[in-house]
């Protein structure tokens, strides 16, 4: 058994921040009386890992979809006394989550989600934790796996009856085995296949695996059938003290050997002060190539950036182009309500597609080996990705009226016509009590007559007398029939207010933005004319290549150059870290060697002892 204590002591006294945290867990752990054991379900993606967990848990909210979509870490532990969930974000942080309504899609930022489930399926010192698919696509996905397998105590690795055992399978338990973690195999989907089918493929499985028999289950999580996996469980439990020794053995000889290659440095550095002076040239080289490095890596994160952004820029345009011409060719909608939405939603949905692109360009910067092996770094965690989202877009098109201007213009003549067709049958209805006045006056104008022929005889003077009386009974009739006509008018005009009065209040009562008549003026137009479908479309094109696709281009330049920015920044600062800290012990020699050589002597005899008791501590 390694000795930890001894392992923090020497890590404490070297001074590496790194070696000291990773130490310090080794020892936690071998004090632990019932230490848990972290068992990471893995497998190709549609194995079942998500549906199994479900089905072991009573809370059973872990999200299953038809595509790999499981990019964070969901831990799980049992035996809680209720329910609960946590967040724990790339600082640390521990938030409150709603465990019943935890989303996949809603905690890309999160670094790993724990989950405390009642359900007493699994024993309580056994962690099980959901990953992504062993082949999953996405690369981020594959660099979380990556990542967190170090961890791993054991690994569950989940296949399904129905697909044969691949290749990628296989090179998993090889690598597993060589990092001695133990593997136990679980078939899943066992109620597709007959008892006999079962067996033949646990024989199969075996053979092509290596593994023992005892360590491979069938079971189907669809119908509760759990005994195989009860067992293994007991299996795990029983020999979990076993488990912890070995794979914390694996972990304390690698912090071991990486401990004296530093010492090693240090060693060569002590030799005399042409050796510290090298060793400190070296050091600055070291930081030069790596700050040369970081360059390189940031262009070529810019270049896969700048494909990512061509990439969500096409999609963009294509799929807000598809969205907006099948709202423009509908009927009876809010049609800028409905754009707008749609501008929106397709903006967060390819955000969110470039966003999974940059995180994998990130991982993979992050990742790369600089110009030293031991200045591997992993920054991706302090990359901020809270810009990759969308800001919004200007809405300047008005596609409600496109095809409509002149509705109401067209809608007013209506109610105008409306009004003069009611006011025209109103008259209509007195028209025969004016037909008798028109009888009475006839009757008088032949009276007329005959006076006027009484008139030929009466004289010339009395006949002015009677034409000018005529004339003057002319005028007046004309006088009437104008009183007649701008009575009308007005009528008409009053009429038409009520008409279009009772078209407003109408058409707000039927939930509409505009007047009965307008309304119906506006369907006539769309469905009977076809005029309003031509003009949303072209409105669409002029704003789709005219607002929207140079601003969503704008925010993508912009959320390239703040990722490269932060990639070098973090990159640069992570790197100049180490070196400093390696400088200062370097420089500390050097101050030695100058002023006090026996004390250079008693450095070299400790970090000799030290290197010692670290081969000792993990012997």
């Amino acid at each position: 058994m390694a000795d930890y204590s001894k392992l923090l002591s020497i890590a404490q006294k070297l001074g590496v921040q790194t070696d000291i945290a990773e130490a310090a867990k080794l020892a936690a752990r071998a004090e632990q009386k019932d230490v848990q054991l972290v068992l990471p379900l893995v497998g190709e993606f549609s194995s079942g890992k998500t549906t199994l967990i479900n089905a072991l848990t009573d809370s059973k909210v872990l999200e299953t979809a038809t595509k790999p979509t499981t990019a964070t870490i969901y831990e799980i532990h049992f035996g809680a006394p209720e329910a609960s969930a946590a967040v724990i974000d790339a600082e640390g942080n521990v938030l409150p989550a709603d465990i019943n309504n935890l989303k996949n899609a809603d905690l890309k930022d999160a670094f790993q989600v724990v989950l405390n489930d009642t359900s007493t399926v699994v024993p309580p010192a056994i962690v099980l934790v959901d990953t992504p698919g062993l082949s999953s696509p996405d690369p981020k996905h594959r660099q979380v796996l990556t990542d967190f397998l170090p961890a791993a105590d054991g690994i569950l690795l989940v296949v399904d009856i129905n697909v044969q055992f691949t290749r990628s399978l296989g090179d998993f338990i090889k690598d597993m085995k060589l990092a001695n973690r133990p593997v136990f195999l679980i078939v899943t989907k066992c109620d597709t296949k007959t008892a006999a089918e079962v067996e033949e493929t646990r024989a199969y499985m075996a053979k092509n695996s290596g593994l023992p028999s005892s360590n491979i289950v069938c079971l189907s999580a669809e119908e509760a059938k759990f005994d195989e996996l009860s067992s293994l469980f007991d299996k795990v439990q029983a020999d979990k003290g076993k488990i912890q020794q070995s794979v914390d053995a694996v972990r304390a000889k690698a912090l071991a050997e990486k401990m004296s290659a530093y010492i090693d440095d240090l060693l060569k550095a002590a030799q005399s002060d042409k050796e510290v002076e090298q060793s400190l040239r070296q050091a600055q080289s070291d930081l030069n190539s790596v700050l040369h490095d970081v360059d390189r890596i940031a262009d070529d994160a810019k270049g896969d950036l700048d494909e990512a952004a061509n990439i969500a820029r096409r999609n963009f345009e294509n799929e807000v182009s598809s969205r907006l011409n099948a709202i423009a060719a509908q009927k009876g909608i809010n049609y800028d309500q409905e754009a707008f939405s749609a501008v929106n939603t397709t903006a967060s949905l390819v955000m969110s597609q470039f966003r999974s692109h940059v995180e994998s360009i990130v991982s993979a910067a992050c990742s790369k080996s600089l110009a030293k092996g031991q200045l591997m770094l992993a920054s991706a965690q302090s990359v901020d990705l809270s810009c990759v989202q969308s800001q919004g877009f200007s809405y300047n098109i008005d596609l409600n009226s496109a095809g409509h201007e002149n509705d109401a213009a067209i809608g007013k003549g209506v109610a105008i016509a409306a009004a003069a067709a009611v006011v025209i049958a109103t008259a209509g209805a007195a028209a025969p009590a004016a037909a008798g006045a028109a009888g009475a006056a006839g009757a008088a104008g032949a009276a007329g007559a005959g006076a006027a022929g009484a008139v030929t005889a009466i004289g010339s003077s009395t006949a002015v007398e009677v034409a000018e009386v005529a004339i003057m009974a002319h005028q007046a009739n004309k006088m009437r029939k104008m009183q007649q006509r701008m009575q009308q008018l007005q009528n008409i005009q009053q009429m038409t207010q009520t008409v279009d009065q009772l078209s407003q209040n109408y058409g707000q009562k039927f939930g509409m933005n505009k007047g009965l008549i307008e309304s119906a003026v506006g369907w006539v137009s769309e469905n009977v004319f076809g005029q309003g479908k031509p003009q949303r479309q072209r409105a669409i094109s002029n704003y789709i290549d005219g607002t929207l696709v140079p601003q969503f281009r704008t925010q993508l330049d912009g959320i390239k150059a703040d990722i490269v920015s932060q990639i070098t920044n973090s990159v640069r600062q992570e790197a100049q870290a180490l070196i400093d800290q390696k400088t200062e012990a370097l420089n500390q020699i050097k101050a030695d060697l100058e002023t006090n050589k026996a004390a250079v002597e008693q450095k070299k005899t400790e970090l000799k002892a030290m290197k010692a008791e670290l081969q000792s501590a993990v012997a």
